[in-house]
């Protein structure tokens, strides 16, 4: 995609529960990942409260809060 790596973060969601993964910020689930999961985060939303994840088995948007940077 040409995208550089702004950094690497951790999923830690404090539910406990599976982090959603979408495919626009607030749009459709494409997926999810676990807590403890390592993702690259590419770039933020206009609004500043979702980014652009990647992991070698998905990538979308995840809500910014989730993860431990």
């Amino acid at each position: 995609m040409g995208r550089s790596i702004a950094r690497v973060c951790i999923v830690a969601d404090p539910t406990d529960t599976p982090l959603n993964v979408r495919a626009t910020p607030r749009g459709r689930i494409i997926g999810s990942l676990p807590d403890g999961v390592e993702v690259e985060v590419w770039e933020r939303s206009p609004d500043g409260k979702w980014v652009y994840i990647y992991t070698p088995v998905m990538e979308g948007y995840v809500w910014e809060n989730y993860l431990k940077c």
